[in-house]
């Protein structure tokens, strides 16, 4: 070996090493940056979405917030059909404190978390979001546990947001507020995703309101609904909190 070859020998690993080195990180830092919202809804769409009408048949178990210990288990049947219609049909007979009020008026307003699955496009998603208060102008990278997630929503203290899996593009956490006065701020925790025909659902939902969970949903059942319509006592899900309040430059 020449001492010319013995001088250009280091320098050639170095730079073959500084070249794998770029070459493992280039990729990563290619997709570290922010998809345009209307795309990145577009994508989550694709993956989720479900015609109506569609029937889910879940466990509901009332969780006590004080304590934390599960108060009432019982299953239901609800159909979701439109526009925007809906019924419950309790299907076993309830366990545990059994003083719950099934006919509490305000069982529909945690149903709202599923119309993110129904939206059939990005402008539908979008339209839910600014009615639930997201601003769906405004979108930065966080993580969820372990999970690097895309955040659509205000970014000051509070605001209400939704999480999207950075990789698989299903949504994992939505948090909005209930009423138009934004005294109740509701946290909904998606987890355990399973490919039902061609579109991915949650199998269990944790609901909690404020810091405290108080509804875990496991569910059993997805599956399309018949046309038929007669003999369905059909309600009206509420309007979104923020739907004629929503404003985003």
């Amino acid at each position: 070996m020449t001492l010319i070859n013995r001088f250009l020998l280091p320098r050639k690993m170095a730079a073959i090493f500084l070249m794998a080195v770029s070459m493992s990180i280039l990729p990563a830092a290619a997709h570290s940056y922010l998809i345009p919202i209307e795309q990145l809804l577009g994508f989550m769409v694709k993956k989720i979405h479900r015609s109506r009408p569609t029937v889910i048949t879940r466990s509901v178990h009332n969780i006590d917030p004080v304590n934390r210990e599960i108060q009432t288990v019982f299953e239901e049947r609800i159909r979701f059909d439109t526009p925007n219609l809906y019924y419950f049909e309790t299907t076993s007979t309830p366990t545990g404190d059994t003083s719950y009020d099934f006919a509490n008026n305000n069982r529909d307003k945690d149903l709202l978390f599923y119309m993110l699955f129904f939206a059939r496009n990005a402008n539908e998603a979008t339209r839910f979001l600014s009615g639930l208060c997201i601003n769906p102008k405004t979108e930065t990278f966080t993580r969820l546990d372990k999970t690097i997630v895309y955040r659509i929503g205000g970014t000051e203290k509070d605001a209400p947001y939704l999480m999207i899996d950075k990789d698989k593009f299903l949504p994992l956490q939505i948090c909005y507020y209930n009423d138009p006065d934004r005294d109740e701020m509701v946290v909904v925790r998606f987890s355990d995703y399973k490919k039902i025909g061609k579109r991915w659902f949650p199998l269990e939902i944790t609901y909690r309101k404020g810091s405290s969970i108080v509804r875990r949903y496991i569910h059993t059942e997805i599956k399309p609904g018949k046309r038929t319509t007669v003999g369905c006592p059909f309600m009206k899900l509420p309007e979104p909190p923020c739907k004629k309040t929503a404003v985003y430059p």
